[in-house]
């Protein structure tokens, strides 16, 4: 079986076999550094308007929506409060030249199109700009959160923060963290995460605090890379992060709130097992969970299939985890929690990893991703969804207009799904980097 994840420059394919171990790596096209997206964006205040589904049309079908302003992939897509969606950083493909996206843009549902933050009066340049270099910091692979306050936390990533002696931008993992405030449209510098770390689980917690835990850091293992247990936790008060008592196990992983904790379930293990010096993958089995009562980790609920490359998402009071990839290959089967417990309780039309979601209300939708075939060396990317109706547990299979791998899903205010951006047409590279980014969105009806 394959597995598939960015390290920054890198792509790790992992091929886990009976014993659950091996690795290698090869390395992809670096992005160009501080440099915007190539592709020429539309003049603000141009694209079209196009009006949002009604309702009353068939459940999950998508109507070809507005262009994102900067066509881009593996980027965050959050709803604020006001019922806008903040879409930050990414990566354009550039036809196999990927560049960093260094600004960020917004979606109006009223209005039905997309601006640029630095068109709404916001930070110069719509950047998240370094008090240190006074330069952009550009971030794909990072996390953003809604905070209670309304404002949106982005945190760690891959990108540029620092400049060597020359004053060359130097691309690492990020250990900077922002703020978006939707009222003045403007980014703000917080404390630094303890540790800088590519795609770790960030959670809203009860009282208002982000715990932020695991990830990838480059910088582990001599250098090789390697996944974390370190967790910390963001006040928004003090606008800092402190360090928590670690998870009992490293991972990359998704996170969620659940029971009042905050559950990491299953994931990816890069380390160097006893006695070798090479870093090898693992699946992680079972869950973490933190407290927020004790502030420590202790073994949450183990599902029925442990995996990767897949998406948590709450309704209601349980948990519904789908996709990804397991022990034996793909994984169809989707897992609800409820009370603390993992049932299988339905089937995805097809595997899929690496897919955007999100949910609303009862249903979640899952869009785009990659599979691939039983040998691990042919990918396939998705034009196509599946809507999971949790009052029934049920899948309906949806087509999209474009294939997406490293696209993102966020449920509107108005029950809608909109699905932006990720990349079409990729062949080999499994971030989808060789491919084309996708500019036009896609809207579901309610």
């Amino acid at each position: 079986m394959r597995f598939v994840f960015g390290l920054g420059l890198f792509t790790i394919f992992m091929s886990l076999g009976c014993n659950g171990g091996g690795g290698g790596g090869g390395k992809s096209n670096s992005p160009s550094s501080t440099t915007p997206a190539s592709t020429t964006p539309p003049p603000v205040g141009t694209t079209p308007v196009v009006p949002l589904p009604p309702a009353g049309n068939a459940p999950g079908n998508f109507t070809v929506g507005p262009s994102l302003v900067k066509p881009r992939g593996l980027h965050t897509a959050t709803l604020l409060s006001d019922g806008r969606v903040l879409i930050v950083g990414g990566l354009d493909a550039a036809a196999g030249n990927p560049a960093f996206v260094t600004e960020n843009e917004v979606y109006d549902p009223t209005a039905n199109t997309f601006t640029l933050t630095s068109s709404l009066g916001g930070s110069p340049g719509g950047y998240m700009t370094s008090s240190a270099t006074n330069k952009p910091v550009p971030r794909y692979l990072h996390t953003a959160t809604l905070l209670a306050d309304g404002r949106v936390l982005i945190c760690g990533g891959y990108g540029v923060e620092s400049m060597d002696a020359g004053g060359n931008p130097v691309q690492s993992d990020l250990a900077s963290a922002f703020t978006f405030s939707p009222t003045t449209n403007t980014f703000a510098a917080v404390g630094n995460m303890g540790m800088p770390r590519e795609a770790p689980a960030a959670v809203l917690l009860p009282g208002g605090q982000v715990a932020v835990m695991g990830g990838l850091v480059a910088s582990l293992n001599n250098n090789q890379g390697g996944t974390t247990a370190a967790a910390e936790i963001f006040d928004p008060t003090a606008n800092t992060f402190s360090p928590i008592g670690n998870m009992l196990n490293d991972r990359q992983a998704p996170g969620v709130l659940a029971g009042g904790q905050a559950l990491v379930v299953g994931g990816l293990s890069l380390s160097v097992p006893a006695g070798q010096t090479q870093v090898q993958s693992f699946l992680v089995p079972g869950s973490d969970a933190l407290s927020t009562s004790t502030g420590m980790f202790a073994q949450g609920p183990s599902p029925a299939i442990d995996r990767i490359g897949h998406s948590l998402n709450v309704i209601g009071a349980d948990v519904i985890m789908a996709g990804g990839s397991g022990q034996s290959g793909d994984v169809l089967q989707v897992e609800r929690l409820t009370n603390g417990t993992w049932t299988t309780v339905a089937q995805l039309s097809g595997p899929r990893e690496s897919h955007g979601a999100d949910s609303s209300g009862t249903r979640v939708l899952l869009a785009g991703g990659v599979f691939y075939d039983s040998t691990g060396t042919t990918m396939t990317t998705l034009a196509t969804a599946d809507l999971f109706d949790g009052s029934a547990n049920t899948v309906k299979p949806l087509k999209l207009a474009h294939q997406r791998n490293g696209c993102a899903v966020t449920a509107l205010a108005t029950s809608h799904f909109l699905v932006t951006g990720g990349y079409e047409n990729g062949k080999t590279d499994p971030l989808g980097l060789d491919g084309t980014s996708v500019a036009p969105t896609e809207i579901s009806n309610p």
